[in-house]
């Protein structure tokens, strides 16, 4: 029995671009995540991956719709300063109580005539201290440590250099939500 090189060359040929083309549809199909349910989040932040939730009021009325994830507890402030809070998530619909009013602080009288041009102290502080932004951090939320807080350290760095004093501070007032307000009073 003569042995064929040519054929066997050929063989070997054909099973390497066999293996070859194999392994690579594996890899790519495996690089390729497959599509996220619709509760899921995007890269474990708090925002959702392919749906969004509709907020409903209790008279049934759509308060807003977001594309973050919603629990129950969560709570809101509408345009109209009413503080809603959720009170069961069903699939894509969230309904939310309304518990209240959110008080408007009094006007404070314009302190900028009583004070010389480059004197007294200006207080910048972060209610939510976790805040950042995707083009320079990375990622919207990084906790006790946001972006938020460069950008109060650039003002306070602007306010000296014009005379003024600034006293930053950069106490957390988490979680990042909208007790927070309260919180940082």
């Amino acid at each position: 029995m003569a042995v064929n090189r040519g054929r066997i060359r050929r063989i070997i040929a054909v099973f390497i671009i066999v293996l070859a083309t194999g392994t690579g549809v594996y890899a790519y199909l495996n690089s390729k995540s497959a599509p996220a349910a619709a509760g899921q989040t995007i890269g474990g932040s708090d925002e959702r991956r392919g749906s969004y939730f509709t907020v409903l009021d209790e008279s049934g009325k759509t308060l807003f719709t977001t594309g973050h994830m919603l629990h129950v507890g969560d709570e809101f402030i509408s345009e109209d300063d009413t503080r809603y809070e959720v009170i069961r998530v069903d699939e894509d619909i969230a309904l939310a109580k309304a518990v209240g009013r959110m008080e408007a602080l009094p006007l404070l009288p314009v302190m900028g005539a009583q004070i010389e041009s480059g004197t007294g102290k200006v207080a910048i502080y972060h209610t939510h201290s976790s805040e950042s932004y995707v083009p320079s951090d990375g990622t919207e939320s990084r906790p006790g440590a946001g972006g938020i807080l460069d950008v109060g350290a650039s003002m306070a760095n602007g306010l000296k250099k014009r005379g003024a004093e600034p006293v930053h501070s950069t106490t957390s007032h988490a979680p990042h939500d909208a007790a927070a307000y309260a919180r940082s009073r």
